[in-house]
């Protein structure tokens, strides 16, 4: 089948009428987003459920050639249709949880545009209930032969997906047209959660152990790129295509994504840090091949320098993948989306393709449980853009200057990260910015950097393939770096203003050395920060005065201050 005629017309005009949106100063998939999304039960990792998947094996049939009209919308709709395998297992709850949560009734999550056709635990058809966003099956029956064992949860669905409108922040199927009006279409999730398009246990803590993908869609031309590691592609007997791929890595679910376009490929060869030979694998558009050659040696040089700062890339056997798409950005994992267009910044980098790549790092090896968590993610992926700076340009004052130009974007309006038992609020750019000057702090706090650097190669090797929230994050870098940087962690992550550091000149010597008493404000006595002046180090309290001496003009003293620490610098009788 072909695109012709009026169906033909009509792509073009739709297509030209999703445009993406890209505040120029917000980051791919936040702006403003729900901290209740794509986990559909608010929870730490400790917080289990009576089964988990540990591996799913994903089979979607997509009309990529029948956006459609469906009645009460004005816009146009993605036909898909398909199975999914759950391979459960039980979690081995303790018996108060099972009494809250029974093994007898097993729920998952399928979004309420999903219809859900028909479900069978181990090719046995079983009843079940689709209300908005779960589905709930009574296992009584089931669990009463085979007790504890594991299953086969199989799910059949169909779908209309409406298109995302400003992908991906808000997210969705993301349907395009390169410039020669042919389809361009892709899939981004991190807000909505997998779940809006195909059924799933849709929770951050309970990523799978492994993934299997199959697509299959009509052959045009097109070509589809996905996660993990991509089988030739085979021609089925009613001509369409057939992909097939296998995620051999734990993974979140709202990383699993699809891309189709007329893509062109190439890879550009790579040794890794254990000095293995590796490929770092493109795909653009046709017509940009050459050009996106010759850029992405950057993706070489910013592979290195992760892989020395941080530790070794950890999903080489499932490849990495930069894939050119119709929205700006998005960390899905081993295949990152990519929507910059060849655009470095002032400081010389692509930021979508060091900050989403960053992620493989910070995100999809070490993983938060719950939304509220994703400070993780963004904090350090965000922090990784200076970082990487000050690896390729040890000498200059880029890293520095970059995290300046990142504070004025510091909201301070509420805390970064949410305590237990938070639900629903709306999260802004402050796990970003503020979250990286978080980090950038506490390593200019310390009397060396390399002992924080050691620490987050440490916390980067205990959690890869890992989950973790906020309490076990706290913890590892209190004992990793003493126990009075508690104070300092909740300051920053659970309170939403800034310490300020007041600053009082008492005098000044013949030689021009100012004698100034210090002490802190909005803090609490825990918070026990290390300031370098320069001149000296010091820790400012709350409740008593510190005396320091500082030689030089005293506003160059608070501007650098201010460009290494997080607080208002109060300069008073000056």
């Amino acid at each position: 089948m072909g695109i012709s005629g009026i169906k033909s017309g009509f792509f073009v005009v739709f297509y030209a009428m999703i445009i993406a949106f890209h505040p120029a100063d917000c980051s791919p998939a936040l702006c403003a987003f729900n901290a209740n999304m794509h986990d559909r039960r608010s929870g730490d990792c400790s917080a289990g459920m009576a089964y988990r998947v540990q591996y799913y094996d994903l089979y979607m049939a997509l009309d990529t050639l029948a956006l459609i009209h469906q009645p009460g919308l004005n816009k146009a709709v993605f036909p898909i249709s398909g199975r999914v395998d759950m391979h459960l297992a039980t979690t081995g709850m303790n018996q108060a949880a099972i009494k809250q949560r029974p093994r007898s009734v097993l729920d998952f999550d399928a979004g309420p545009q999903l219809v859900i056709d028909s479900l069978f635990v181990d090719q046995q058809q079983m009843a079940f209930r689709h209300h908005k966003s779960r589905v709930q099956v009574d296992l009584e029956s089931y669990v009463r032969k085979n007790v504890n064992a594991p299953c086969i949860l199989t799910v059949f669905f169909h779908a209309r997906l409406i298109p995302a409108v400003k992908p991906p922040w808000e997210d969705g199927v993301v349907v395009s047209s390169d410039d020669r009006g042919r389809p361009w279409i892709g899939m981004t999730c991190q807000t909505s959660g997998a779940s809006a398009w195909w059924p799933c246990m849709d929770r951050l803590s309970t990523e799978p152990d492994s993934v299997r993908l199959t697509f299959d869609l009509p052959q045009n031309g097109t070509v589809l790129v996905t996660n993990g590691q991509q089988a030739p592609a085979e021609r089925l007997p009613d001509g369409r295509m057939r992909y097939r791929a296998l995620v051999s890595y734990p993974i979140n679910l709202y990383n699993i994504t699809f891309n189709i376009a007329h893509y062109e490929s190439f890879t550009l060869p790579y040794r890794d840090s254990e000095g293995k030979d590796q490929s770092l694998e493109f795909h653009m558009l046709e017509g940009g091949e050459e050009q996106a050659k010759a850029y992405f040696t950057e993706a070489q040089t910013m592979m290195e320098g992760f892989e020395q700062v941080f530790g070794p890339y950890a999903f080489w056997r499932d490849g990495y993948k930069l894939v050119e798409t119709p929205y700006w950005g998005m960390e899905h994992q081993s295949c990152v989306a990519y929507g910059n267009h060849l655009k470095r910044n002032k400081y010389g980098f692509d930021f979508i393709l060091v900050h989403e790549s960053a992620h493989e790092w910070w995100g999809n090896a070490v993983s938060a449980c719950r939304p509220h968590d994703l400070w993780i993610h963004e904090g350090l992926a965000t922090w990784s853009e200076s970082r990487l700076l000050e690896w390729r340009y040890p000498d200059s004052s880029l890293y520095i200057d970059y995290m300046v130009g990142l504070r004025d974007r510091i909201h301070n309006k509420q805390p970064v990260a949410a305590k237990k038992g938070t639900h629903k609020r709306q999260l802004d750019t402050d796990v970003y910015y503020k979250a990286a000057w978080m980090w950038h702090g506490i390593r200019h706090s310390m009397p060396s950097k390399s002992r924080f650097d050691e620490a987050l190669r440490q916390f980067y090797q205990q959690y890869t393939y890992k989950n973790l929230d906020t309490r076990a994050l706290t913890n590892f870098w209190c004992a990793q770096l003493g126990a009075s940087y508690a104070g300092i962690f909740d300051h920053y992550l659970y309170r939403k203003h800034l310490p300020v550091l007041v600053c009082d000149k008492i005098g000044i010597d013949s030689e021009g050395v100012y004698t100034l008493k210090t002490h802190l404000r909005r803090v609490s006595r825990s918070f026990q920060m290390g300031i370098d002046f320069g001149g000296g180090h010091f820790i400012p309290q709350s409740r008593k005065k510190t005396m320091v001496r500082v030689r030089g003009d005293l506003e160059n003293f608070s501007a650098n201050l201010q460009r290494k620490y997080l607080m208002d610098v109060q300069l008073k009788n000056h």
